[in-house]
């Protein structure tokens, strides 16, 4: 197969990452990723907090919406003033957030952690987050917490910030090349309340793709009609919600069929299809060749 033309930026990503000891997180707004294949591959560990803090905070439903919002409030922030700042999560977690602006427009951000730098502050909102909670314990939270922070003080460095501004002007540039070969993904300014709603959908669909997801699931996560939400997500995306989320297990289908000796209906569950047939023909709809075929043809270059 071609080299992945993106695998320079992921390793690129992973350098920074190691160097500094920080943990990188891209923020997709408007759902580009997904559309072209070796970036999403490519930026694929990048995309979601892996952090066990984070982990164990966002295992409550409650705790997890609330990292949802702060999605939308981190890109109010962004739209008003479009530089770099550090900013603090409800659980406490303190991050770099570097806008992704194309045209004017956030289309994302990349935001890089853990830090603390009011720990007084941090404590306090794990204690009150705890508090509140019927399942998470709050000395279990804390040492978590001490054990995710970044063991450097890099909140305040040149250097760091520099390239974690280049990487995002890279990000922006992907961006108009992708929608200049789609002209699908819209770049418009939108109101307040539908930003909320794509951005929830977008969160909640990439980190959970794999399970079942139903239009009503979402739609009451993003505390709007079904009808609205579907009218949105195909406005603003530029496919509907069930071809977004397909194409996201399709291409995780393909990584499998690439790199393991799998069978085929273990890839299809292990990807959120529950029925081997289904998996094919869809996987025949965006591929063009069924998923038998696509092993046959791409998989020697891995176990040749």
């Amino acid at each position: 197969m071609m080299e992945n033309r993106y695998q320079k930026l992921s390793s690129y990503l992973n350098y920074v990452s190691k160097h500094f000891n920080v943990q990188i997180c891209i923020k997709d707004y408007c759902g580009f990723i997904p559309f072209h294949r070796d970036l999403s591959n490519a930026v694929q560990p990048f995309l979601a907090h892996s952090n066990p803090f984070c982990s164990y905070i966002k295992s409550e439903q409650k705790s997890y919406y609330d990292c949802l919002s702060m999605i939308t409030k981190t890109k109010k922030k962004c739209e008003r003033n479009c530089n770099p700042f550090i900013g603090m999560c409800h659980a406490g977690i303190s991050e770099y957030v570097i806008p992704i602006k194309s045209q004017n427009t956030i289309i994302g951000t990349i935001n890089v952690g853990c830090f603390s730098h009011d720990e007084l502050k941090s404590k306090h909102r794990i204690q009150r987050l705890c508090k509140n909670s019927k399942s998470l314990d709050y000395r279990t939270a804390l040492k978590l917490f001490y054990k995710s922070l970044n063991s450097n003080d890099y909140l305040n460095d040149f250097f760091l910030l520099s390239t974690l501004e280049l990487i995002a002007e890279y990000f922006a540039l992907t961006y108009n090349h992708i929608q200049f070969e789609n002209g699908s993904i819209s770049h418009k300014h939108y109101s307040s309340n539908e930003d909320t709603i794509l951005f929830n959908a977008l969160s909640y669909i990439r980190e959970n793709y794999p399970s079942k997801i139903t239009i009503r699931e979402l739609s009451s996560i993003c505390n709007c009609s079904d009808s609205h939400l579907s009218h949105i997500f195909k406005r603003r995306v530029g496919v509907n919600i069930i071809t977004y989320i397909n194409k996201l297990r399709i291409e995780d289908a393909k990584i499998h069929l690439e790199s393991s000796n799998i069978s085929i209906s273990e890839i299809a569950l292990d990807t959120g299809f529950n029925d081997s047939n289904y998996f094919s023909r869809i996987f025949m709809n965006f591929v063009g060749i069924s998923p038998k075929e696509y092993r046959r043809r791409f998989q020697h270059n891995v176990y040749q």
